[in-house]
């Protein structure tokens, strides 16, 4: 299996910056707090790809091979031959096991999202004016 790239790293890091702009912008125009945009945006950038990185995972563990055999053998036979004829549920797997990459790029992407919402989240209780009732 392969290990951490730096390069695969960052391309989620701007992945996760891409939404957070989005989620940010759109908090804004809301009229929330800067730190309450900065919050939620990364909280959302972290909760989608550590959603990704969890589905990721269940793929790379052989999860939906199953599902994705029977999927590529019905259209196989339905709309044309298959690139591997004669293939059956364990070569399938075993194809499919070189073509995997780890999901720990993602993972720690999602992380650091998720340690900025925390500590955005800190700032805005902190910054936050009380009002009673």
């Amino acid at each position: 299996m392969k290990r951490f790239k730096l390069a695969e790293f960052i391309k989620n890091l701007i992945a996760g910056a891409a939404v957070a702009v989005l989620v940010f912008f759109l908090g804004n125009s809301r009229g929330y707090t800067l730190l309450r945009c900065l919050s939620d945006a990364c909280f959302v950038a972290a909760v989608l790809l550590m959603g990704t990185a969890g589905i990721k995972a269940a793929v790379n563990d052989g999860f939906f091979d199953t599902v994705g055999y029977s999927v590529s053998s019905f259209f196989g036979v339905h709309f044309g031959g298959p690139k591997y004829k004669n293939e059956d549920i364990m070569e399938y797997k075993e194809r499919k096991v070189e073509k995997r990459r780890p999901a720990l790029n993602i993972m720690l992407a999602g992380l650091c999202y998720l340690i900025l919402a925390v500590l955005f989240l800190i700032l805005y209780s902190i910054n936050k004016p009380v009002t009673t009732i």
